[in-house]
């Protein structure tokens, strides 16, 4: 599509928005004309889904699209098979202290939001 996107992301993105329609066109057929009889509290799974959607996109773009780049690189050493086993009880699950592992630089959105 010419997208900044990977296939994972694009995929992702069609089926939302295929699942945001289905969503929005059920409710029109078939909810709106129970709002004369039965009022307003038939639309509150439409209301919800769409305040959640709004919510989603919103925390989506800072996420994908933040400018991290200006704190630089945080560096993590990734655990064999991306999971720490051993930090399971300390939820130490994406990262582990071993000093032979190569640090790796990953984007920093903790101080996107608080710095």
């Amino acid at each position: 599509f010419g997208l900044p996107a990977n296939i994972v992301e694009e995929y992702i993105l069609l089926s939302v928005l295929l699942h945001v329609f289905v969503g929005l066109k059920r409710t029109w057929d078939m909810k709106l004309a129970l709002v004369k009889t039965q009022g307003i509290s038939v639309l509150n799974l439409a209301i919800s889904g769409l305040m959640l959607l709004t919510f989603m996109t919103i925390h989506l773009f800072q996420f994908r699209f933040g400018d991290t780049d200006q704190f630089g690189p945080y560096y993590v050493r990734p655990p064999p098979y991306l999971i720490n086993f051993w930090g399971i009880p300390s939820l130490n699950l994406f990262w582990t202290a071993d000093e032979s592992i190569q640090p790796v630089g990953v984007r920093d959105i903790y101080a996107l939001e608080f710095q």
